[in-house]
């Protein structure tokens, strides 16, 4: 039997275009929508499945010569040959139908029979077999033995971060058990105060100088970020300053008292030792570009002044080898300077040549640092009452557009981005972070793999020498305007902003801090 083909060209029809191309024509035309055949009406059958080609599936495959053939676009790209978990002696090969199937086969050479369905059912992965190579079902390739320190990614939520691991790893538990009230720290000029109520949400002042406090919680829409790893502090103990002014918001997870004051042999630049600073000399705001993620950051750094190298500190760590559940029992290891012919499973971005990412060895599977790191497998948010998970692929019988809860735009699915599955809501993977502020959200053309400040703790009183007034550090926003100094737009940029008046300026056209 010959395997599946066509005899003529096919072309790519999208539903949704084509319609709305004819919606355009006819309303030129100043003609009713009862002249031409709605979306909602279209149908044709499939020559590979026989099954409906409808609205539902948008895109669709149909001959570009006069003969009625359409195939499914997810159809079109079945592999010509599997190979099944219920029949593991040998490769099935796809094959047009058999006068005993009504529907598409795939079959061996020793008389073992499969319908399409059943072999690409969900039970068996439906994703994975006409997923590319790289995001399917793989087989396990090491032994957990062997790597007894192999990170799992992403983490349950953004309550667990690579610091967080470091600190817990390197520290007994019955020493790391031991807490001083009250600490002196280098990052800061007021002293702080241990904050261990056991209550996870409001935090009554335990003396005059201590201001009430409430640990992060989205659902609460309540922000409180760690000025050391800019991760939310979700729960007891942190550190927070003891200062009278209530203008600094200055606070730690107590564990980010405990990071290595140095870190020797980083990937990145192993001819210095890396030493931790809780900001860089002379950079406005202690905002830096991290070398390993190129985020912007102003939490601690681990820095090489002399050779201007910097990463922040979950970068410092960056691990050798992980495990991801977007491609399972793989390893994925680090590695630098990639071809630019590859793109991230991710974001389907190219990658920089010089840039760290994380490589499978025998699949043709790449990630970003930060999109492999930095996106947690859950988030929470007050205006959905469920977890959203982060998805690796379109959402199975999703009926509709995939648009953004957040920004409101709409996104390409192929791209990694959150779901609740029980409201059917999706969101960014960029659009996340700031679901407490969502007038913040990026538009689809500043779409970014992540959010881009989301190592950014905004925030802070400062005088400055271009304005009279005190001003802070905030993201801005379409109401904001352009900007005093140089006229350019200030939306979706750091900027700092006048707390009585309208004045606004980009962070970097600000001149002098006093």
């Amino acid at each position: 039997m010959d395997v599946i083909e066509h005899q003529h060209p096919l072309i790519l029809i999208d539903l949704e275009l084509e319609y709305s191309q004819i919606r355009e024509e006819y309303d030129d035309d100043n003609d009713t929508d009862s002249d031409m055949v709605s979306i909602e009406d279209f149908k044709c059958i499939c020559g590979r499945c026989g099954q409906e080609i409808n609205k539902h599936h948008r895109y669709y495959y149909k001959c570009s010569a006069s003969c009625d053939y359409s195939i499914h676009k997810f159809c079109s790209e079945l592999p010509p040959t599997l190979r099944h978990t219920s029949h593991d002696a040998h490769i099935l090969t796809l094959l047009q139908r058999l006068q005993q199937f009504k529907k598409l086969t795939l079959i061996p050479g020793v008389g073992y029979y499969a319908h399409l369905e059943c072999a690409t059912s969900r039970g068996e992965s439906f994703m994975s077999i006409i997923l590319p190579n790289g995001l399917g079902k793989t087989i396990k390739n090491f032994i957990d033995a062997d790597h007894p320190d192999l990170l799992h990614f992403p983490f349950l939520d953004q309550a667990y971060s690579i610091p967080k691991h470091i600190v817990f790893k390197k520290m007994a538990s019955q020493t790391f058990g031991t807490y001083e009230g009250n600490l002196r720290h280098m990052s800061h000029q007021h002293p702080l105060t241990l904050v261990d109520t056991q209550c996870s949400d409001i935090i009554k002042p335990t003396s005059l100088n201590v201001k009430p406090l409430s640990c992060h919680n989205p659902m609460k829409k309540i922000e409180l970020l760690c000025n050391g790893c800019l991760k939310p502090i979700m729960d007891m103990p942190f550190y927070m300053c003891s200062h009278e002014d209530k203008s600094c918001n200055f606070v730690l997870h107590e564990w980010c008292t405990r990071l290595p004051n140095q870190v020797e042999y980083h990937p990145g630049h192993p001819q210095h030792t890396l030493v931790l600073l809780p900001t860089i000399p002379h950079k406005p705001l202690g905002v830096f570009k991290c070398d390993v993620c190129n985020l912007r950051c102003n939490g601690f750094v681990y820095s090489c002044v002399d050779c201007n190298y910097h990463v922040d500190v979950s970068c410092a760590f960056i691990p050798e080898k992980i495990v991801h559940d977007a491609h399972p029992n793989h390893l994925i290891w680090r590695v630098q300077s990639r071809p630019r012919r590859h793109r991230c499973r991710s974001c389907v971005r190219v990658f920089n040549e010089n840039d760290f990412s994380f490589s499978c060895r025998t699949c043709d599977f790449d990630l970003h640092p930060e999109c492999a790191l930095l996106l947690p497998q859950t988030i929470r948010h007050k205006y959905d009452k469920h977890p959203l998970k982060l998805s690796y692929f379109p959402i199975e019988n999703h009926k509709s557009k995939y648009f953004c809860e957040i920004c409101e735009v709409e996104f390409d699915p192929e791209r990694w981005f959150y779901h609740c599955y029980e409201c059917a809501q999706s969101i960014h993977c960029a659009c996340a972070p700031i679901i407490l502020k969502s007038e913040t959200a990026p538009i689809s053309y500043f779409y970014q793999r992540i959010y881009k400040f989301v190592n950014i703790k905004f925030g802070g009183i400062h005088n400055i020498e271009d304005h009279e007034h005190p001003v802070s550090f905030v993201q801005g926003i379409e109401s904001d305007g352009r900007c005093k100094l140089c006229n350019r737009l200030l939306m979706y940029k750091r900027i700092l902003k006048c707390l009585k008046c309208k004045f606004a300026i980009h962070c970097r056209c600000c001149r002098i801090f006093l």
